[in-house]
């Protein structure tokens, strides 16, 4: 993947980032990867899934991000519960490490980026998603937006897939979030993890938001990531239209 970006001050936050420049057509690259260096046996992940309504009036920015279809990315905020270090490794004393590697390099969808080793997350509490610059791995785009009206919009983003290692060496093993969708009161999705009123996109609380898993192919993830951006500025474009008499009932919706 060949994404660069042009950034004020250097820093790698939603509301310095300028501009975007794709170097090529992402959808061919990224479904030529699929038959070279993906594991093809694997054709859906389960996804973490955050399901919001935005309010304009909560939280403008993001607002605007989101229905210019600037937000490419989300990450996932949590603390791990049980993890398993994997290493490759025949030594005698990294035998439960090599049978952990050996137990789950398998599950992973893109084998060439692990490396020597890797951590297993079995289980892990989920604290809130985020909107993000850069996520640590990019199968995290917007699936679907929905406009409800000229303040407020509906968005269905993929937080955290299953089955692929990211940037930070973890791959997450399906069902770590069972017990945690389950027990949580209270969600939220935020910028950049920031845990501050004024970079709250919207809450499970004052807000309606939805928070699930959900088996998704790799492929979609991989076409919505490049459909998106273009996608939602056509929708941005049509709600310039006169509005009809029954614009409350009438919703655009874009997959």
């Amino acid at each position: 993947m060949k994404l660069d970006e042009i950034l004020a001050n250097k820093e790698l936050a939603i509301l310095k980032k300028k501009t975007e420049i794709q170097k090529s057509d992402f959808s061919n690259v990224l479904f030529d990867s699929v038959e070279k260096a993906y594991n093809n046996s694997i054709s859906k992940l389960e996804v973490l899934v955050y399901e919001a309504v935005i309010s304009k009036e909560r939280n403008e920015e993001m607002f605007k991000q989101y229905l210019n279809g600037w937000v490419l990315n989300h990450s996932v905020g949590m603390r791990y519960v049980k993890l398993l270090f994997c290493y490759n490794n025949d030594e005698p004393s990294y035998t439960q490490e090599k049978e952990n590697f050996d137990k789950y390099y398998d599950q992973i969808l893109n084998k060439d980026d692990v490396g020597e080793y890797f951590w297993a997350v079995l289980e892990a509490k989920n604290i809130e998603g985020s909107a993000v610059v850069k996520g640590s791995n990019f199968l995290t785009p917007v699936l679907s937006l929905e406009i409800l009206d000229e303040n407020t919009i509906k968005v269905k983003v993929a937080v955290s897939p299953s089955n692929v290692i990211d940037s930070h060496k973890d791959v997450h093993i399906p069902n770590i979030w069972k017990k945690t969708l389950n027990e949580n009161n209270y969600d939220l999705l935020l910028q950049e993890h920031d845990m501050d009123f004024k970079n709250v996109i919207v809450d499970s609380i004052t807000g309606d938001l939805k928070v699930y898993t959900e088996m998704i192919a790799v492929k979609e993830l991989m076409s919505k990531f490049q459909k998106n951006k273009s996608a939602a500025v056509k929708n941005t474009t049509e709600q310039k239209e006169e509005p009809s008499k029954d614009t409350q009932t009438r919703r655009r919706v874009i997959y």
